[in-house]
């Protein structure tokens, strides 16, 4: 995930029932913890 001109590394667990294809781009919706998000799509 690309963070204030650097990338961090964050295990994102998705919202919705279905699987995100790596590199995909998509919207942080939570945290879970300091590494762990929960996300969802980004709408086209």
């Amino acid at each position: 995930m690309a963070v204030r001109g650097g990338s961090e590394t964050y295990a994102a667990w998705s919202r919705t029932n279905t699987t995100l294809a790596r590199d995909a781009r998509v919207l942080v919706v939570d945290s879970i913890s300091a590494r762990s998000v929960i996300v969802e799509p980004l709408p086209s």
